[in-house]
């Protein structure tokens, strides 16, 4: 498959004859369309993501690695501390409500929703009666 031309900031996509606004060249044509320069580029794009969230994830475990048990129970409870402040910020949000006790309150109620919930055996893993 051929290679699109890369693009400079000094040329348009007509100059380096990848097909846009070409109508003898529409891509459709068996020319190089400007559908296959972005498509490409998106792909692109999606390999540099994978290859930032591996990097990130690496970095998270050899941290975890390196913690002492204690570092880890701490690291444990900040986590827990910033999942319900973004819980409660959400439940505000959604309520559209600035009172912080109204946030909590429906925090708590969602909290004992999914407690019911995995109490019933429901879309859990485990239940109440494995060995």
């Amino acid at each position: 498959m051929q290679q699109p031309p890369r693009l400079r900031r000094d040329r348009t996509a007509r100059q380096v004859g990848c097909g846009y606004g070409n109508e003898e060249n529409d891509g459709q044509s068996g020319g190089m369309g400007l559908s296959w320069f972005i498509e490409m580029t998106a792909v692109q794009k999606q390999q540099d993501l994978i290859k930032l969230q591996d990097a990130i994830y690496m970095e998270k475990v050899q941290r975890a690695r390196a913690m002492t048990p204690e570092q880890r129970l701490a690291e444990c409870f900040e986590l827990s501390d910033e999942v319900l402040m973004q819980m409660l910020a959400g439940a505000m949000w959604q309520l559209e409500t600035d009172d912080i006790e109204t946030g909590w309150l429906e925090v708590r109620r969602r909290l004992d929703r999914l407690n019911a919930v995995h109490d019933r055996g429901r879309y859990t893993t485990e239940h109440k009666d494995a060995v």
